[in-house]
């Protein structure tokens, strides 16, 4: 089998010089309902001539790996880099590749431009930016609890006010901007596509199970992962191009895509890469007994690599219990896979060893996907209390970007510019940190909207329980920011808020 170059011509040209340079409300419908605000007529599918039918994607047996070639040498990683967002922050991470970089200026001097309250925005929630609005999916006014504020809110981007509001009946979670439509799933198992005009209703679809992570829209689909393999709907009317299959599995993890191949994640510690709807590959199983939890968020496809997050990856102790069986730590893991054959390039221990071994695998405690830029690969941690910096060719660590001690779960993924990245923490900070010194540039205290102010240094102002174990209604930040085509941030708060963080020079 010959190794594909997945490498695209036209970034490496548009990365070329950065290297060189050392930078790199509707009422939704019950659970039966298709319909479309339009009054077209249910259509079980679109006619299709069966020369052209759609092919479904080629999940097979979880453990029926695909066979490929092992490396002799592996391949470099010189061109792994991540692709820029362009245009509309559309999807987590602004982009379907999860890349989470734009090439903005970076903001020097903060100030919160404005702030409004529209609903807890946690990890699995969206800010998608496009044509001077905003688009925020929201769990309303309590978590995995269905209330009047569940949903999807437009914003005018200049002034943060209130567009429109689409109800959901539970938690809005992951949402894509595709066009002129938003496809957002939900928490009590449902697929809404919105029209970002007014927000009405195109089609609400019930898949029967609890989702979290955005949509991916390719084409005439929309792509959802459901039961840890791909589902397929038609983007015209939401129905399913195959039969659907019983619910066995709460899926976090997700999908990733860049104009080609398709990666998907699952709790289930199971990690598959497609071309097209062909399977390339499936991941080793990782050979332990262990009840472990996978990956809570999508993979960051890169030219050459998949990257991942794994909440706890089982490490053994060299010791056997009495049943004989070998036993395990569970710590926070990023590992990187060749993307044309799915080996593994290498596995890291982000966090360290728990010295008072409180996490388990029932007590996941990381959720963050990785920053990579520059070669480099920023990796939130919970025991060292930092962003760990991690060599992207190797694994290997190579410095951290030092915060204020904050030993509790950490849901929000770092996102940034050319020049330096932003994270929103669970201490209830937004920190921005300089790629090449690993200092952080400065920080603004957002957990709470009473609070909300700039700090003179990186010891911002934090509630007495924001870093406990168990998250505290409003002290943290959970969800992943977006910066906007102005360089603008965009920050949700778990008590609620979402803020417009500005340069005060500009």
């Amino acid at each position: 089998m010959q190794k594909r170059v997945l490498v695209r011509a036209s970034l490496a040209v548009a990365l070329s010089g950065l290297l060189a340079s050392g930078v790199v409300g509707c009422k939704k419908k019950s659970a039966t309902e298709n319909a479309t605000s339009t009054g077209a007529p249910e259509t079980v599918r679109p006619e299709v001539e069966e020369p052209s039918a759609p092919k479904v994607f080629a999940i097979g047996d979880d453990f029926n790996r695909v066979e490929v070639e092992p490396h002799v040498t592996p391949p470099s990683v010189a061109d792994a880099q991540a692709s820029l967002v362009t245009g509309a922050w559309s999807t987590f991470r602004g982009n379907d590749a999860r890349t989470g970089l734009r090439d903005v200026p970076a903001i020097e001097n903060p100030k919160i431009q404005w702030r409004t309250e529209i609903g807890i925005i946690g990890y699995s929630n969206v800010i998608a930016e496009r044509d001077g609005r905003l688009y925020v999916s929201t769990q309303g006014q309590s978590h995995d609890q269905s209330d009047e504020w569940d949903g999807v809110v437009a914003l005018d981007a200049e002034s943060g006010k209130l567009l429109w509001r689409y109800r959901t009946e539970s938690d809005a979670n992951g949402m894509t901007l595709y066009d002129d439509a938003l496809y957002v799933v939900t928490s009590d198992g449902h697929v809404h596509a919105i029209a970002v005009e007014d927000g009405s209703q195109r089609w609400n679809r019930d898949l029967g199970c609890s989702m979290r992570t955005a949509p991916t829209v390719v084409g005439d689909y929309v792509h959802i992962l459901r039961n840890g393999k791909v589902t397929r709907l038609f983007r015209e009317n939401g129905t399913s191009e195959m039969e659907l299959e019983r619910c066995s599995s709460l899926d976090r993890g997700g999908l990733s895509y860049d104009g080609g191949t398709m990666a998907t994640v699952s709790m289930q510690d199971r990690v598959r890469l497609f071309e097209g709807t062909e399977r390339v590959w499936t991941s080793t199983p990782r050979g332990d007994k262990s009840d472990y939890s996978g990956a809570w968020t999508p993979g960051l496809l890169l030219d050459g690599l998949l990257v991942t997050q794994v909440s706890t990856w089982p490490y053994p102790r060299g010791t056997q219990d009495f049943r004989g069986d070998d036993e395990f730590d569970y710590r926070a893991a990023v590992v990187a896979y060749w993307r044309d054959n799915g080996e593994r390039a290498w596995v890291t221990d982000i966090d360290g060893e728990d010295p008072e071994r409180k996490y388990r695998a029932n007590n996941i405690h990381n959720h963050a996907l990785p920053l990579v830029v520059a070669g480099k690969v920023f990796a939130p941690t919970l025991f060292r209390s930092e962003l760990s910096v991690l060599d992207l060719a190797t694994g290997a660590r190579v410095g951290g970007v030092k915060l204020p001690d904050c030993r509790a779960r950490q849901f929000s993924s770092p996102v940034g510019t050319l020049t330096a990245g932003y994270y929103a923490r669970h201490d209830g900070v937004l920190y921005q940190f300089d790629y090449e010194t690993l200092a952080v540039n400065w920080s603004l205290a957002l957990g709470k909207a009473g609070l909300s102010g700039q700090s003179t240094t990186h010891e911002a102002v934090r509630d007495a329980d924001s870093c406990s174990v168990v998250p505290v209604d409003g002290t943290a930040l959970f969800g992943t920011p977006s910066i906007g085509v102005d360089g603008t941030v965009y920050v949700g708060s778990g008590e609620g808020w979402i803020y417009a963080i500005k340069d005060a020079a500009r």
